[in-house]
């Protein structure tokens, strides 16, 4: 079950930037509530086990994965004015090749 207290530890692993101060109180309180019991990892990490699976075929490399996970986590941020829009992605250089 997806709940705030599994959900906050995901999404402040994933994103770029910290979590908010103003939600910082609210999420002490959480994490009293108790441990995760999930392994931190990064997003580039995340995608690198999903992508890199021994039973697919990979069309692409570790660096295009690096790329991937730099774009994604520009629009990963807390705090809304400070996400990247999809016209600042997709102009992005790698997107031409």
């Amino acid at each position: 079950m997806l709940t705030p207290e599994t959900l906050v530890p995901q999404m402040m692993e994933f994103c770029a930037d910290k979590l908010p101060s103003r939600w910082q109180e609210k999420w002490l309180e959480m994490k009293r509530t108790g441990p995760s019991d999930d392994q931190p990892c990064t997003l580039q990490q995340w995608l690198e086990q999903v992508y890199f699976d021994p039973e697919r075929h990979a069309e692409f490399t570790g660096e295009d994965i690096k790329k991937v996970s730099d774009l994604v986590a520009r629009m990963l941020r807390f705090e809304p004015s400070s996400r990247a829009q999809a016209k600042e992605i997709l102009a992005d250089p790698w997107f031409r090749y």
